[in-house]
């Protein structure tokens, strides 16, 4: 199949995109971690017992850490795509 340089332009920005949600998605973890006791104290001062607080958080953790992984999976296989047309595009 013939490869465009417009193919290998949106691959580009679409890894770019991947890129920059990492970006973000790794700095929306440091304020996680950075804010864990803010945030459980919150809970607790609304009412949520100590315990319950924890696991409330632990559970929100593992659901960001989850999201974050799946983000830098898209990162690696739009990487992969962009090589796989540019080196493509090369042999035409």
């Amino acid at each position: 199949m013939f490869v465009t340089k417009e193919q290998i332009a949106i691959a580009k920005e679409l890894w770019e995109l991947a890129r920059d949600a990492c970006v973000v998605a790794h700095c929306n973890w440091g304020l996680l971690e950075g804010s864990k006791a803010s945030i459980i104290q919150s809970l607790r001062d609304h009412g949520t017992r100590p315990l319950a607080a924890e696991e409330a958080f632990k559970l929100f953790r593992e659901e960001r850490l989850d999201a974050y992984h799946k983000l830098l999976l898209v990162k690696d296989e739009r990487a992969q795509e962009l090589a796989e047309l540019e080196r493509r595009y090369q042999q035409q």
